[in-house]
Formats: structure tokens, C-alpha cells, sequence
């Protein structure tokens, strides 16, 4: 069986090998936020437009793993 690179824990959601895995990944998706939001603050407060590539540039889609 192959597995999509992209979604390694779609294949076993409820495996004892990864205890806790979906608290995992929703403390990871909230420290990615958190990284995004203090960068956003950074760049915006040294007059980095938004528009800029820097601050566009860092933007990632919403890949939400949990379970939930």
C-alpha cells in the first residue's frame, strides 16, 4: 500500500504507536499561528507593507490534520 507523502497520519488516525497525536498536531497548527502572528507583528511594525513579499511570502495554506 503507498502512502501520500503529504498526508503521513491519514492512514492509521487511531494508532498506539502516536499517542495523543491529534493534541499534537492541534498544539503544533497553534505555535505555527502563534510563529505567523509574531512575524506579522514584527514586520508590520518595522513598516513592512503588506503586500510585501516578505509578509505574503511566509503565508501557508491551512493544513489542519486533526481529527476534530
Amino acid at each position: 500500500m503507498t502512502v501520500p507523502i503529504h498526508q503521513p497520519f491519514s492512514i492509521a488516525p487511531n494508532n498506539d504507536f502516536l499517542p495523543n497525536l491529534d493534541e499534537k498536531l492541534r498544539l503544533m497548527n497553534e505555535q505555527v499561528e502563534a510563529w505567523h502572528v509574531y512575524w506579522d507583528e514584527y514586520q508590520r511594525v518595522r513598516g513592512v507593507p503588506e503586500g510585501d513579499i516578505l509578509r505574503e511570502g511566509r503565508e501557508l495554506p491551512n493544513h489542519d490534520h486533526t481529527m476534530s
